[in-house]
């Protein structure tokens, strides 16, 4: 049987000052907004949530209404004191936990001290007989033009996979999901392909997640491996003009989903 999966920077309160925002103000204060966001993102109805940004309030807020639907939730800070991280939530109906593992990425050259603090959240989830590996993260933007090599985003990109690929227990296929803050043309989003990875949206240009300086762009993506297939679910529409957040959208990113299944339970059943 398939499942879906979405990925979802919901914008971290404390990350607003960071931003202009074209947004009426009283859909930026906390009281209104986590409130919409949780109503939101249940709305989503898929059975794997990858969640970025998440601040513990949110998280909270997330698991009291999520988890009398049946959800369970894991939650991973961000290291050096930031106020957010990833939250993983599964329909227990369609997966069960195996293993849960958090990474932080070792990032910068001269130590821990240095490091940015960004982190992946890692599980095994069985599913019908089989191993699905997840990861869920949020990397880190690095300012255009930047040399390969100083990007602390290809870096990062670089960390994870090798992580998954050591990943203990070994799983029959990844699902790697996030805010990689890349374009699709990008490097990082390269490094992932040339590992194998495919993006459930690879092929679809008019999709975009969110509006950054007043241009519409794809910067989330559902990865999969070989031993997935996936169908996309195109988000709405958005372009340059598009204010987010909204009444309708209460983040500045929108969710990305897909629906996936093994692609070897598929060739055994043609």
């Amino acid at each position: 049987m398939a499942f879906t999966v979405a990925t979802y920077n919901v914008l971290a309160t404390s990350y607003l000052d960071r931003g202009t925002y074209r947004t009426p103000r009283e859909l930026l204060h906390p009281e209104w907004r986590v409130p919409a966001l949780v109503r939101h993102i249940e709305s989503l109805a898929v059975d794997l949530l990858c969640l970025q940004e998440v601040e513990a309030d949110v998280f909270a807020a997330l698991a009291s209404r999520l988890s009398p639907v049946g959800y369970t939730g894991h939650y991973e800070l961000k290291a050096r004191d930031k106020p957010d991280g990833c939250a993983t939530f599964f329909r227990q109906s369609v997966f069960s936990l195996g293993h849960s593992q958090r990474l932080e990425y070792a990032d910068r050259e001269k130590g821990p001290q240095e490091h940015s603090g960004f982190i992946a959240l890692l599980a095994a989830l069985e599913h019908q007989g089989l191993l699905l590996g997840v990861a869920n993260t949020h990397l880190r933007w690095d300012r255009p033009g930047t040399p390969r090599h100083s990007q602390l985003g290809h870096r990062q990109a670089v960390e994870l996979l090798d992580a998954c690929r050591h990943f203990q227990p070994s799983c029959d296929g990844w699902v790697i999901c996030g805010d990689f803050n890349r374009q699709p043309q990008s490097e990082v989003i390269a490094t992932f392909q040339q590992a194998g990875y495919r993006f459930a949206h690879a092929g679809r240009p008019h999709v975009r997640s969110c509006v950054a300086n007043g241009k519409a762009t794809l910067l989330d993506y559902v990865f999969f491996s070989e031993a997935l297939q996936a169908q996309a679910i195109d988000p709405p529409e958005v372009d340059g003009h598009t204010v987010l957040p909204s009444q309708e959208q209460p983040s500045d990113h929108l969710a990305l989903a897909a629906e996936l299944d093994w692609r070897a339970r598929k060739e055994d059943t043609a």
